[in-house]
């Protein structure tokens, strides 16, 4: 098949990184790969047999948007490709009207849980529209999926995230640090206040907290590890390359977030065999990944004291704790690329030869 893929950001966070794995692995598959993007760092970054359309007028502002469309609707009708994909709902504002234009099927990505985007009249009227013309979704859990019309649920298929990294290290127990560490943007979102505060009161003899991430609530964390005398104990990483490295010889893995998609930091801290706790945000993708007290502990969204028993329970009982780790690390099997792969090309080819 050629394979379309509308591409922006080079951030790579999670979603970014899923994007740029099925780009790489449909293309060692023998299929043709077709970029479409405004930023000429995807140039850089990608194999140079890949056809990458640089376009210009990014899709800002109202004119902008238009702009983009039409500079969109003429590369699709340059190149023909059997499907056009697109990770980003802002994105397919602009991409279902090109695809459309272009008589080319188009799928999205649901990248993010829908209980949280802004629920404005005009946004909800949109959002309908571009959902009710894409060719087909891909959703990250059965929970989002059944947040929509059953209109929109029959045209969708749920797929979760595989782990991304081929070379993601098994954590011997022997070796493990006396380490709690969590990964993200420093956001409310994220409530990484309850884990300081958690942590803290837990008094987890010999253990220090690592939070890795860089964002605005970086200072207000600062001032409440001060607050609390937590200085030596809990640090405040940053944002690191490859953070894997540095948490490969931890003990727990803590996701406190009030609300996710998939988050790949979890699947990826279970498949590395740390000891993971999570909140159960509403998206489900928790509880997909995670059988409470079999291969992780789930705690309802910002619970303090959950969250402190939970600590206090890996740390103080070591047989419950292994047990956590030698079945997190199952999620190899379930979440492998090997597994979720096919799924998006059989996903793919029912839509293109429907």
């Amino acid at each position: 098949m050629k394979i379309g893929f509308l591409v922006d950001k080079v951030s790579f966070g999670g979603g970014e990184r899923l994007l740029k794995m099925l780009i790489d692995d449909f293309y060692k598959l023998h299929h043709k790969i077709i970029l479409y993007t405004w930023n000429k760092d995807w140039l850089r970054i990608c194999c140079p047999e890949y056809d990458i359309r640089v376009m210009e007028n990014p899709p800002v502002r109202f004119w902008g948007k238009w702009k983009a469309l039409f500079s969109l609707r003429d590369n699709l009708n340059c190149t023909k490709p059997d499907c056009l994909i697109v990770f980003s709902l802002g994105l397919a504002e602009v991409a279902v009207w090109a695809a459309l234009w272009a008589k080319i099927p188009i799928i999205l990505s649901e990248r993010v849980d829908p209980h949280f985007l802004p629920q404005s009249k005009f946004h909800r009227f949109f959002k309908k529209i571009v959902y009710k013309n894409c060719s087909g979704i891909v959703f990250q859990t059965q929970v989002v999926k059944s947040f929509f019309s059953k209109s929109i649920q029959h045209k969708s298929i749920v797929i979760p995230n595989p782990i991304l990294d081929d070379n993601l290290p098994i954590i011997a127990d022997s070796i493990c640090k006396k380490e709690v560490v969590t990964v993200g943007r420093l956001s409310t979102e994220k409530n990484f206040e309850m884990l300081v505060y958690a942590f803290a009161e837990a008094k987890l003899t010999g253990y220090k907290l690592r939070i890795f991430g860089e964002g605005p609530l970086y200072s207000s964390l600062s001032s409440l590890i001060t607050s609390l005398d937590m200085c030596d104990s809990i640090i405040l990483e940053g944002k690191v390359d490859r953070v894997i490295d540095y948490i490969q010889h931890s003990d727990i893995f803590v996701m406190t977030s009030n609300h996710e998609g998939m988050p790949n930091a979890l699947i990826e801290g279970m498949a590395m065999g740390l000891a993971c706790v999570s909140t159960d945000f509403p998206s489900g993708a928790a509880r997909v990944l995670i059988s409470d007290n079999k291969n992780g502990i789930i705690i309802p969204v910002n619970d303090r004291l959950a969250l402190k028993e939970a600590l206090q329970k890996l740390v103080s009982d070591q047989s419950f704790k292994q047990h956590i780790k030698s079945n997190a690390i199952k999620i190899r099997e379930t979440n492998s690329k090997d597994i979720i792969l096919p799924k998006w090309i059989d996903f793919i080819q029912s839509v293109v030869y429907k």
